[in-house]
């Protein structure tokens, strides 16, 4: 199902509704439905070389995947132990890029509001801004909600059994006309407290996912960083290079910069934007340390 399709949007606030976004997190691993292309046959570039990109959002993946587009398979944002569950990339060499987990979801957050690929987001945080809004939707923490005609609802329970029997009165057609937020009028702080607290999307999924198994062991060969991201790209050519004493890279490759909001090589700096630490507040930082907590130890990054 596309993620443009209204009814994923819909079907995805109702799951974090009633569930929680943990479980509906959970839930999109076990069924392998996080991201589109789970088939191998559509993911791009060249499985001679016997690499995969592992692509972390807003790491500079874009860049890489452009420089080594010949060379590499790029799956969609899957995790690494997904993909090592197909059988043929199991002895590939598996490579990614890292990224300073304050300033990554600051990126996140400028790019939600900037590409059109993001579309699906947005459309995501205008439901999320109808459920909250409207005096008429569910916010189930006040003493009375109402869900369109008919009684109020008093309680979480009657809330899901409307749910369940899928009576929520926004209709596909009524989604597809919400308003699109813009980043003028959604502030980070609010993107922050929806994506740490109400809405799950691979998107914002912490980058330990992607290079960890269920038991917290390191699976990928070999990690980049955003900031040294040509250094890295020489490491990876060297790498594959070895791996493939009869398919060597020959020619000389430079890293080409793709859906940057933060332009280089000054990563923390942008003609659009502050130094990422003006977009914190204590609070908001507090927020995404303790989601991003497994990031921020891993990378042994300080604010």
């Amino acid at each position: 199902m596309s993620r443009e399709n209204v009814y994923w949007i819909r079907d995805k606030m109702e799951g974090c509704i009633e569930n929680g976004w943990k479980e509906e997190r959970k839930n999109a691993f076990e069924k392998k439905n996080y991201c589109a292309n789970w088939d191998d046959s559509k993911w791009s570039g060249n499985r001679v070389y016997k690499s995969v990109f592992v692509h972390v959002p807003r790491t500079g993946g874009s860049s890489i995947g452009k420089s080594l587009k010949e060379y590499s398979v790029f799956p969609d944002h899957h995790l690494a132990k997904d993909i090592k569950l197909k059988q043929l990339y199991k002895d590939f060499f598996f490579y990614t890029i890292l990224r300073n987990p304050y300033e990554r979801i600051v990126s996140v957050y400028e790019y939600v509001f900037r590409d059109e690929a993001m579309g699906y987001i947005r459309k995501l945080l205008a439901f999320y801004q109808a459920v909250q809004d409207s005096p008429d939707f569910l916010n189930y923490r006040n003493d009375q909600v109402r869900l369109g005609p008919g009684p109020p609802v008093t309680s979480k329970a009657e809330l899901l059994e409307r749910v369940e029997k899928n009576t929520l009165w926004l209709s596909g057609e009524e989604i597809a006309q919400l308003p699109i937020p813009t980043k003028e009028d959604f502030s980070f702080e609010r993107f922050v407290n929806i994506i740490t607290e109400e809405v799950w999307d691979i998107m914002w999924e912490p980058q330990t996912s992607y290079i960890f198994d269920d038991n917290d062991k390191l699976i990928v060969d070999y990690m980049g960083k955003t900031e040294t991201l040509q250094q890295d790209l020489d490491n990876i050519v060297e790498e594959i290079n070895k791996r493939n004493t009869t398919n060597s890279i020959k020619e000389k490759i430079k890293v080409s910069h793709e859906n940057f909001t933060i332009s280089p090589p000054l990563y923390s700096m942008s003609v659009d934007h502050h130094h990422y630490r003006s977009y914190y507040t204590d609070e908001i930082r507090k927020k995404v340390e303790k989601y991003y907590e497994k990031d921020i130890a891993y990378l042994k990054i300080l604010f």
